[in-house]
């Protein structure tokens, strides 16, 4: 959903991370902690007596709001930490003085309206729950006293640290160990209700068409062919050499046969053998490259050459075919990993293809991988990699589970970096295109059945703005 894209916030993780023994303050904090200058606010100020965001059936204090907002600081923080120079944000001093690249907005309120929005998206879902049908069980009971029990674990886990001493070392002065929990509370029942709500809303065919003529660009792919002419060894006399080299290639490229004799020099030159296909490539609607822009300009015809000028290289670029619809599609594959590239593991993998052979049934497969398989995600997603998009895998990898001749039940052994992998080809699953309409177009609906519970919820922009930016140092 367009609105709810940040719904499930999986916050408590980020509570595991922090160590109480390095509780402290950022260089340039004041007593309290802040990394910005704390604003003149009421003496009897108790956030959790005001409410930021409001409901019909629930609501966030801004005790809940500080950890909100502080979790979306923090995690940008710590995520692009080597990088804020370049975004102009600087962790000590007022976020209210920094403008962002989002709009023109200061920090805070860039960060304000992340944690606004996800507020206003989980408790809208908590206020759409009735109608779903989705109610609070023993399960979910079991789910917040296990957090509760590993929030207060973590905490003890220090001298003299309490849960709340614990909370607001990590978000600030006005968190607490109960908003931590209310917002996890509320979280997982929203994301109930967003699972009911998503499984409800049906695609027709009429849907999938008016959406492909609607955002046709998305779902076009460009061919064209490229060869590159490294800079890395060469002097800057040498460069123009290299350019004159690239230039010849334009010239002389007028289709992929006469591209290919163009650069056979250059490809024998450096001890290589690669065929035409090599120098293939596809390439989608919407990139900013001085290379896309080239490819998708509307005045490219077929047979046109150019060289593009990086810093890197000269790559000369062909232009070979019109934009084609991307007909892509996914595959399902089971797989065994045996850890190993020895000749000793090799022996094992076909020993193991063998003994499924005998039953050539995806229920005997699982049960072998249950037995043998190496691969550590078994344990959650099992030996089944549904859905796998063209690019998702290691190479050789995807070469097998996508080649063009792939049928239900064929089987193999395949080297990667990882091992060998006993393969099970399960079936060619629905065009890629399909399911990102799909996921639009659902997001789209939902955001129409939800609208009316969005847009009851209340935020109150005078009682957010007394949050204080916190960040641990």
């Amino acid at each position: 959903m367009k609105r709810f894209s940040a719904l499930i916030l999986l916050l408590v993780l980020l509570l595991s991370a922090v160590s109480c023994d390095g509780i402290g303050k950022k260089p340039g904090a004041d007593e309290t902690g802040d990394t910005a200058p704390a604003e003149t606010r009421d003496p009897n100020y108790d956030p959790t007596k005001v409410f930021g965001v409001k409901g019909k059936t629930c609501s966030f204090d801004n005790a809940a709001m500080t950890y909100l907002f502080n979790y979306h600081y923090g995690y940008f923080v710590s995520s692009y930490y080597s990088y804020l120079p370049y975004f102009g944000l600087d962790v000590t001093k007022s976020l209210k003085e920094q403008t962002s690249q989002s709009d023109g907005m200061t920090w805070y309120d860039y960060f304000m309206t992340e944690a606004v929005n996800s507020a206003q998206s989980m408790i809208a879902l908590c206020d759409a729950a009735e109608h779903f049908g989705v109610k609070w069980d023993e399960a979910d009971d079991a789910y917040l006293l296990e957090l509760s029990d590993d929030v207060r674990e973590a905490a003890l886990s220090s001298p003299e640290v309490t849960p709340d001493k614990y909370v607001r070392a990590s978000f600030g002065e006005d968190a607490s160990f109960d908003a931590v929990i209310e917002v996890n509370r509320i979280s997982h029942l929203a994301a109930k209700v967003s699972e009911v709500l998503f499984n409800s809303i049906e695609v027709t065919e009429e849907d999938y068409e008016a959406y492909r003529e609607a955002n046709i660009e998305q779902y076009l792919i460009l061919p064209f062919y490229a060869y590159s002419f490294p800079k890395e060894t060469l002097t800057e006399e040498e460069l123009p050499a290299l350019k004159e080299k690239a230039d010849a290639v334009a010239a002389a490229s007028h289709d992929p046969d006469s591209f290919y004799e163009a650069i056979k020099p250059y490809i024998e030159e450096d001890g290589e053998t690669y065929s035409l296909s090599y120098f293939y490539n596809e390439v989608g609607f919407g990139g900013t490259s001085d290379a896309e822009a080239w490819l998708w300009d509307e005045a490219r015809e077929i047979g046109d050459t150019t060289v593009i000028d990086s810093s890197a290289s000269y790559t000369v670029f062909l232009y070979c075919a019109e934009p084609k619809q991307d007909d892509s599609r996914t595959v399902s594959v089971r797989h065994i990993l045996l850890e190993g590239s020895g000749d000793e593991t090799k022996a094992q993998a076909e020993a193991i293809l063998a003994e499924f052979l005998t039953d050539p049934t995806a229920e005997h497969f699982t049960a072998l991988a249950a037995e043998h398989t190496t691969d550590p995600g078994f344990q959650s997603v099992g030996d089944l990699y549904a859905d796998l998009r063209e690019g998702d895998t290691v190479q050789a990898f995807n070469d097998w589970a996508f080649d063009p001749a792939r049928q239900h039940g064929d089987t193999g052994i395949v080297l990667t970096e990882y091992g060998y992998h006993i393969m099970y080809f399960e079936a060619l699953g629905d065009y890629v295109w399909k399911q990102n309409a799909a996921e639009a177009i659902k997001n789209e609906k939902a955001d129409g059945i939800m609208a009316p519970y969005f847009d009851a919820v209340e935020t109150d922009e005078a009682v957010l703005d007394m949050i204080i930016p916190y960040f641990p140092g």
